[in-house]
């Protein structure tokens, strides 16, 4: 309680400090790519400043030892070089290839959607707030609408598009520093699948939004991992019983093993596909009325 409600609240400023140098420093590494990576083509942008800046520096040594030979250099300022790096870091930090984009855009939709999706309730955590929120002149009905279409469709959709105009401003950028440009995000069909499942997922973390008064979504994600556990124990405990007679008998055990694993992943699919989603977003309605109460 004391860590939670005072500690943690106190070094805010401390922790959000800590995670923005931690995110640059991984975000403009430059080393393991120049180690890890042999293909040119693949070769990262932020690997492609480093040697240009290496080069310029290679430059003003060489015009310092040479300047009685009185060679003219252009190279450019420190202001022009931090600027270059600035730009290009921020706007463009994906490598040449479209395999940034299969990385990427996955963590970028799934993790920020499910992440503003457990925040989309928080006024209720809040007694003065919940009050005003649950007294507006709206039905229920439509404050469970807005939320609900804010947390699939609207986020998707500003995802999709901001995802885009980034990797296209990117693209210019680059093609301006190093003549070449990587590929521009264009959605593929194994993209919008990641879209649908985000959708569908999107139920969970909505429901722990209305349902948990704090940490929403780590609740949420503890709770998913009890419920996995506690299905492993249930299909051990099944497979026990279904295995239990063919003892000594490895042949008669695999040949079942495929059945099996169809079945579940049929069921599992099902479940997902066309039942998770209405089902919790069904029983947000139900919170929210019951919270209204």
């Amino acid at each position: 309680t004391i860590l939670v409600r005072i500690i943690v609240p106190l070094a805010r400023p401390a922790i959000a400090t800590v995670f923005l140098w931690s995110t640059v420093q991984h975000w403009n590494a430059w080393f393991d790519a120049m180690i890890f990576i042999q293909d040119a083509n693949k070769t990262v942008l932020q690997l492609l400043l480093r040697r240009l800046l290496d080069r310029m520096l290679t430059l003003q040594e060489l015009e310092r030892y040479t300047l009685k030979q009185q060679i003219e250099m252009k190279i450019p300022t420190e202001a022009a070089k931090a600027a270059m790096i600035l730009v290009a870091n921020v706007l463009s930090p994906q490598p040449a290839g479209s395999d940034f984009h299969a990385a990427f855009f996955p963590l970028a939709l799934v993790a920020g959607g499910l992440l503003f999706t457990s925040t989309l309730f928080a006024e209720l955590t809040d007694k003065p707030r919940a009050h005003a929120y649950l007294t507006l002149p709206i039905s229920m009905l439509e404050r469970w609408m807005v939320r609900l279409l804010l947390s699939t469709v609207g986020y998707a959709a500003v995802a999709l598009a901001g995802y885009f105009l980034v990797t296209l401003l990117g693209a210019g950028i680059s093609q301006l520093i190093r003549g070449s440009a990587p590929p521009v995000f264009v959605p593929s069909l194994d993209d919008w699948r990641i879209v649908l499942g985000y959708l569908v997922s999107s139920s969970l973390f909505l429901f722990g939004a209305v349902y948990f008064r704090r940490w929403h979504a780590l609740k949420v994600v503890i709770s998913l991992a009890g419920l996995f556990l506690g299905l492993a124990l249930v299909a051990a405990g099944v497979s026990w019983l279904l295995f239990s007679e063919f003892t000594g008998n490895f042949d008669s055990i695999m040949e079942r093993v495929p059945h099996v694993m169809e079945a579940v992943e049929a069921g599992a699919g099902i479940f997902f596909w066309g039942i998770m989603g209405p089902l919790f977003w069904f029983l947000t309605w139900l919170r929210l009325r019951e919270t209204e109460v």
